[in-house]
């Protein structure tokens, strides 16, 4: 899926790298098998600008997420382990560790079962994407991209069983 906006909108584009699930499984290394919860989504945002964290937890638990946040790829790394989160929201340029370090990481062994990672870049090309497919991500998320098409997205690849209404 693609979205495209009007120049200066703030939504350039997104793209499902796999289709929905219908199953509550997915074919990533991290979304073997679903966990069971009637909680909300509990997403972790992984970026290193405080202002779009801030920015996206507010659209997001305005959308009924549950939000936490990491500054670093470590910080994302710890958050991921404490936390479980159902979906990881993932800048793959950050300081220390970066984004495709953590998708390797995840992929060697540390994803907690059920969890889809989306990856966020302003570096949008086609290679990047393969690239990230190839990581196991399960979305590639093209910055800038509005809150609403964000949240939407997310919407698309959380557990089919968690309860998100719609705002």
């Amino acid at each position: 899926m693609r979205v495209t906006g009007e120049r200066g909108v703030g939504q350039r584009g997104l793209r499902a790298l796999l289709p929905p699930r219908s199953d509550g499984a997915g074919d990533t290394p991290c979304a073997a098998v679903d966990r069971t919860s009637d909680e909300q989504p509990l997403v972790v945002i992984a970026d290193d600008s405080g202002d779009f964290r801030a920015l996206v937890r507010f659209e997001l638990e305005h959308e009924r997420f549950r939000v936490e946040e990491a500054a670093t790829g470590e910080e994302a790394l710890d958050a991921v382990h404490r936390f479980q989160p159902d979906l990881l929201l993932l800048d793959l340029t950050m300081p220390d560790v970066d984004g495709w370090d953590v998708l390797k990481q995840l992929r060697c062994g540390g994803c907690p079962v059920g969890m889809r990672v989306a990856v966020l870049t302003g570096d949008a090309d086609e290679m990047v994407e393969q690239r990230a497919q190839a990581a196991g991500a399960a979305a590639y998320l093209a910055k800038p991209i509005s809150g609403r098409d964000l949240a939407r997205a997310l919407r698309r690849l959380a557990p089919a069983h968690a309860a998100i209404g719609v705002a």
